[in-house]
């Protein structure tokens, strides 16, 4: 049995995923139903959840990031839901920490298989949402081991994540990034500047982001 927790500013949309997911009771398991954005370790007792299918923006203005934090740290997966097909979304949920990003406009069994996948800590991406990403879809891992390689410069554990989002693949700019880790544009922009700094002080040729990103590969922080 899965247990799903729902949240979604709308009542009837709320109202209705309550429905689709009691057509299949013996599978899942609805815990908890909400309509605004609530700390997950401030749940009521019950309302525990295995994945969590959430609204892309609840229309309020706590970061997407911050929500998808907060549902892993609990030990849960999110799926995210939304009306919205633009590519930009769409990579910004996978990059903050989605396990599937599904439009509203799904048939029911699309938003099944994203659950059943989350559940199982795997990424899912339906057909509909593909096209927002490159030929080669990047490959999402949270569970990636810690390297234990000698480095020319060190990242703080920030400057890993900005990095990663916005050089390994993800397609994220620098905008992008921004909206997806809760900072100022100017403020990611900051951070490559810096570790750029750091290398050009090392000795390292990195006035282009693809030297850049080469040098990152070498040393291990990206893949």
């Amino acid at each position: 049995m899965i247990r799903v927790a729902l949240i979604d500013d709308h009542r009837l949309m709320l109202d209705g995923l309550l429905g689709l997911f009691g057509t299949a009771p013996g599978e899942f398991q609805v815990t908890g139903a909400f309509t605004s954005w609530q700390d997950p370790a401030a749940w009521p007792d019950g309302a525990s959840a295995d994945v969590v299918v959430m609204d892309l923006y609840l229309n309020m203005p706590v970061p997407l990031s911050t929500r998808l934090s907060a549902v892993q740290a609990v030990g849960a997966k999110a799926v995210v839901l939304s009306n919205s097909l633009l590519p930009m979304d769409v990579r910004l949920a996978y990059a903050s920490g989605a396990h599937a990003f599904v439009p509203k406009s799904s048939e029911p069994a699309v938003l099944f298989d994203a659950v059943r996948a989350a559940s199982t800590s795997r990424i899912h991406v339906p057909d509909a949402v593909k096209d927002a990403f490159p030929a080669r879809l990047p490959q999402w891992r949270t569970d990636r081991p810690p390297r234990d390689r000698t480095r020319k410069v060190n990242l703080s554990a920030r400057e890993q994540e900005l990095l990663r989002l916005y050089l390994g693949g993800h397609g994220l700019s620098a905008k992008g990034v921004a909206l997806a880790v809760g900072l100022s544009e100017h403020t990611v922009k900051a951070h490559v500047r810096r570790v750029r700094q750091r290398y050009a002080g090392a000795g390292y040729d990195v006035t282009s982001l693809f030297n850049l990103r080469r040098r990152l590969r070498e040393d291990g922080w990206l893949d």
